[in-house]
């Protein structure tokens, strides 16, 4: 069995793609948190939906955005990361 010491470290460089989908989903959450909290924002915005229904269309968006991008992420070519060794930082 390998020490942690041998153990390569792996990940995988943060891609473009990957930046979008978080600052999309954090901005979707908000904006339903936003509306969960002061449901009057809806009617300032002269929208004539209900704001549960608002929240329900974000909801809906954060779930089609999630399921298209892990379907991307599925079918995307992966370069050979690089590898090394993790450092012993205790002694």
């Amino acid at each position: 069995m390998k020490s942690m010491k041998d153990r390569p470290v792996r990940g995988s460089a943060p891609t473009p793609l990957g930046a979008a989908t978080y600052v999309a989903a954090i901005v979707l959450y908000v904006l339903i948190a936003l509306i969960a909290i002061a449901p009057s924002i809806v009617g300032d915005l002269q929208v004539s939906a209900r704001p549960l229904r608002v929240e329900a269309i974000l909801q809906t968006l954060v779930v089609f955005l999630g399921a298209n991008v892990a379907w991307l992420l599925l079918f995307d070519d992966v370069q050979e990361a690089q590898t090394r060794p993790v450092e012993d930082t205790k002694g």
